[in-house]
């Protein structure tokens, strides 16, 4: 689809550039592919040493102007936190700047669940003004299942990667189609900066646990939006019968617990052996879904309590009116935010690739508040012997603890660290 041969042969070599700083080994990596077996590509090195010419000298203005924005914004960053006497958060300039602006007026209904602090309020406040008919809720659980899906895999804490599993619960016709649409917009204009951002984000609907398999073999770290899960929850219902529904509740239950450095997550084995899918490592697999409030707990069973599958969901619930129709819906998010995901997916993307996890931290105040709910949670279990009961709060701590440090690596991607602010 490009205009030429030579920004064909442009644009595969910056990929490699991006990720190589050898132009010995750029060299070698192009003439791997089909574009690199053309005699100009193999007869010497005259004309890759010339498009690397051009990609080095954008690499380096770019990274100048970067530098350059960079002090600008930490100049402005120190004196607003002088001028309001507030604790430095260890942000990154751009972070710091989207930190402090205004989260986006409350709906009408005053819902009472909060903004989230920092860069992921920046992030749902534009998927908020990007609806059509704006919720708070949708906004927020659209921001964390985006930075799940991006953090998923790279980003650990104990035995765990960030991975999370969300249902947004609400009735018909209220905006939920945000859900698809908004990350839609802003996985547009990241793309422009990082093409492999796509890789993060996925709209299929899996049918079996055979199909779920296949695609985290293929890709290791996405969040999956899925529609009308309320509809689906009926069919993997049905203990008494296996199918491909109830397949695939079997398998989302097993990769909840699969993103941690180290996980193992089996293959499938077929009698053509063509069709064989082989173990593979660590997996974080998230997914986001709506369902309307009839259609989910008139499914709900004590099975789907009791083995934990449910328990491994955090869901959310708006009860208030169809918001008012949105005119001036944003069709894209600005440079602030799309820079700010796109050297998200690019650190993420980069450690994936040496096959390494950075850890998530936690300072002492919020460590001793995580360890408290822990013992809430302990306490709670121990109380009864309602195995349903005993479940939902069985993972209530993991849960926050991944909410907690995705919120700290949307702040700081290179160093996060769980504050009070964030573990509250």
């Amino acid at each position: 689809g490009y205009p030429s041969q030579s920004e064909a042969d442009l644009s595969l070599m910056s990929m490699f550039a991006f990720y190589s700083k050898s132009n010995e080994q750029c060299r070698r990596l192009f003439r791997m592919t089909g574009l690199g077996q053309r005699a100009k590509a193999v007869r010497d090195d005259v004309y890759l040493n010339r498009t690397l010419i051009g990609i080095r000298g954008r690499q380096a203005k770019e990274e100048e102007n970067q530098a350059h924005a960079a002090d600008m914004a930490r100049a402005l960053v120190e004196k607003e936190l002088a001028k309001n006497k507030e604790k430095a958060l260890s942000l990154s300039p751009a972070v710091q700047m989207a930190a402090m602006m205004p989260s986006p007026d409350a709906p009408p209904e005053q819902s009472d669940i909060p903004w989230p602090p920092g860069f992921t309020g920046y992030l749902a406040e534009f998927i908020y003004k990007a609806s059509p008919r704006p919720v708070k809720e949708v906004a927020i659980v659209t921001a964390i299942g985006i930075l799940a899906g991006i953090c998923g895999k790279a980003y650990n804490i104990p035995q765990s990667g960030l991975n999370m599993y969300l249902i947004l619960v609400a009735q018909s016709a209220i905006g939920k189609e945000s859900m698809l649409s908004a990350p839609a917009k802003l996985f547009a204009a990241v793309r422009e900066r990082i093409p492999q951002a796509m890789d993060f984000i996925n709209f299929n609907d899996f049918a079996s646990g055979q199909a779920l398999i296949k695609a985290v073999a293929e890709k290791n770290c996405f969040i999956n939006i899925s529609g009308e899960w309320g509809q689906k929850l009926k069919f993997m219902a049905d203990d008494k019968h296996v199918s491909p529904a109830t397949s695939l509740r079997k398998e989302m239950t097993n990769l909840y617990q699969k993103s941690g450095h180290g996980s193992i997550v089996g293959g499938i084995s077929y009698s053509n052996k063509e069709n064989n899918v082989a173990s593979i490592g660590a997996v974080a697999y998230s997914m986001m879904g709506d369902t309307t409030p009839g259609s989910l707990y008139e499914t709900l069973t004590n099975s789907m309590m009791e083995d934990g599958f449910m328990s491994r969901f955090l869901t959310v619930e708006y009860k208030g009116p169809r918001p008012r129709h949105n005119h001036n819906a944003l069709e894209r998010p600005d440079q602030i935010l799309a820079d700010g995901i796109a050297a998200i997916c690019a650190q993420a993307l980069t450690l994936m690739h040496r096959n390494a996890v950075q850890m998530v931290a936690r300072d002492d105040e919020a460590g001793q508040l995580l360890h408290n709910f822990d013992i809430e949670c302990d306490d709670r279990i121990n109380a009864t012997t309602n195995e349903s009961y005993r479940q939902m709060w069985n993972r209530a701590a993991l849960k926050t603890l991944r909410l907690a440090a995705l919120l700290a690596v949307a702040d700081n991607h290179a160093s996060p660290v769980i504050n009070i602010t964030r573990a509250q």
